[in-house]
């Protein structure tokens, strides 16, 4: 039988500089159920989820990017992205920078810097892209993103 390999981008966790958020953790009594933190980390005493439009004085925002790499066995994933004003249908590609990566037995989960090079006011689609090299596979996640 052959193995499956695949490559899957989940959706990613937006975040902005500054921690003035409060967080409320759930619980669960399964063993073996995901935790919120162990999927979406990231240091939450300086940064915040992104809720809402995102001001246009801030230079960057921050995603979180869980990404399924089952099979693959040494992946090299590269990370970038794209955003479409949704009035002009203008696409930007703003250059990801990858500040850290971690691996977690089939995810890796990368936190990353997007800048916003001046965006104007409005609403885009946010598009993240995986790449990994070894393998040639490819995978996508997209989200809304509001600049006031």
């Amino acid at each position: 039988m052959k193995e499956v390999r695949a490559l899957s981008l989940c959706s990613p966790f937006l975040l902005i500089p500054g921690s003035n958020f409060a967080y409320l953790e759930g619980s669960t009594k399964k063993k073996d159920s995901a935790v919120w933190k162990a999927v979406y980390p990231y240091d939450r005493a300086r940064y915040s989820p992104l809720m809402g439009a995102l001001s246009r004085g801030i230079p960057a925002f921050y995603a979180v990017a869980p990404c399924i790499v089952s099979g693959l066995k040494e992946p090299n994933i590269i990370y970038s992205a794209a955003l479409i004003n949704s009035a002009s249908g203008e696409k930007m590609t703003p250059q990801v920078s990858v500040v850290e990566k971690n691996r977690k037995k089939d995810v890796e989960i990368a936190f990353l810097e997007i800048p916003l090079n001046n965006l104007s006011p409005g609403s885009y689609l946010f598009y993240l892209y995986a790449e990994d090299t070894v393998a040639k596979a490819y995978s996508y996640a997209q989200t809304t993103l509001i600049i006031e």
